[in-house]
């Protein structure tokens, strides 16, 4: 017959440490401002003030163009700021409302 085993087990947390951005106000500090060579790369300035200049001849607000393309405003804002990682659906999708070649 077999008995029940009523040794104590103790769990606990691993201690593995994991290294997230810190929020300062509203923006997170980051590491793509660094000059590791394995970091993302962002959008230029140059890209962004295409986009910005694209929405304007085209007398559109960040939001309205945000709603054209099914994203959130704040991700017009990464673009046109240089801030955003490239990610070539949205960038398809600005070409194609915008009328523009986004380099």
């Amino acid at each position: 017959m077999e008995h029940q085993d009523w040794k104590t087990v103790v769990l606990r947390k691993s201690e593995k440490k994991v290294d997230r951005p810190r929020a300062v106000g509203h923006k997170k500090i980051s590491n793509l401002d660094s000059d590791d060579p394995d970091a993302p790369k962002t959008m230029g300035l140059s890209a962004g003030k295409q986009i910005q200049s694209g929405r304007c001849a085209k007398k559109l607000s960040q939001k309205e163009l945000a709603q054209k393309i099914n994203v959130k405003p704040q991700v017009i804002s990464d673009y046109e700021s240089g801030k955003a990682i490239p990610n070539r659906a949205i960038l398809n999708k600005l070409n194609r409302v915008l009328d523009i070649k986004i380099c």
